[in-house]
């Protein structure tokens, strides 16, 4: 399909039909990077719906990553390949920074900066996707956790204090872990107990609980733990969908 689409006149509406079966193809065959290049040229011509595409590169970074999981320097070279506007995109941000802090302490330093590019707009702008991020941020171990800690505070003076309890929650329990992984354990309480104020998240229960462990207040840290386990199992099942699942919808859209 792919010999016969390359012989094929590459002009008007003829052209874009042939576009979409190459990117269905490439995709079928596994040919990554020949799959984003029709993406890209589909995405010039509004030919292909942003939700689709976004997905579609979500599911293609994945797979290129997931492939150099193994050598930490090609995985960081091919996250630096990837052109900025793509890089913005949360949920491939994302993507790459649970590899990069699961692959190699030392690429926390690139978790970070990928977070940071992800996180860049005003946090009025921020949507769900930035709370995953914030908890993200706060497992990255290569970077000063001053400095870490000095953007998360940094991003809680400009965080907008009504109507955004989630974002403001994320941020106070993003610093809160920070704390905590520093052993500042009047810090950490102080902003946990923030966070839980703003939103009762399982997560910052399991935080507290961890607290509440280390410092020997283990009634409360058994009550946290099992409020934790409450709040987890009553969280909406939410399933990701696997990159085959996706590949698969593109081809019956495509």
């Amino acid at each position: 399909a792919l010999a016969a689409i390359d012989r094929l006149p590459g002009e008007g509406r003829r052209h874009i039909h042939a576009m979409r079966v190459a990117l269905n193809a490439n995709l079928q065959s596994a040919r990554w990077d020949d799959a984003l290049k029709a993406m890209r040229l589909l995405e010039k011509r509004n030919a292909l719906h942003p939700v689709l595409t976004r997905k579609l590169k979500l599911s293609v970074y994945r797979e290129l990553m997931a492939a150099q999981r193994h050598d930490p320097a090609a995985l960081e070279a091919l996250w630096r390949s990837v052109p900025e506007a793509e890089r913005q995109i949360p949920e491939i941000a994302l993507e790459a920074a649970r590899l990069f802090n699961r692959t190699k302490p030392g690429l926390g330093r690139v978790a970070a900066e990928a977070i940071e590019v992800a996180l860049q707009s005003p946090p009025l702008e921020w949507d769900d996707s930035a709370r995953r991020l914030l908890d993200e941020y706060a497992r990255t171990q290569a970077m000063s956790a001053r400095d870490q800690l000095q953007r998360v505070e940094n991003w809680l003076k400009v965080a907008p204090p009504a109507g955004a309890e989630p974002i403001r929650a994320a941020l106070l329990r993003s610093a809160g872990l920070i704390c905590l992984r520093e052993q500042l354990w009047g810090k950490a309480k102080t902003y946990l107990l923030e966070s839980l104020a703003a939103e009762k998240h399982p997560s910052t229960l399991l935080a507290l609980a961890r607290l509440s462990d280390a410092i020997g207040e283990s009634d409360a840290a058994a009550s946290y733990f099992r409020d934790a386990a409450l709040g987890f199992a009553d969280l909406p099942k939410a399933i990701a969908e696997s990159p085959a699942a996706v590949l698969r919808g593109a081809a019956q859209v495509l």
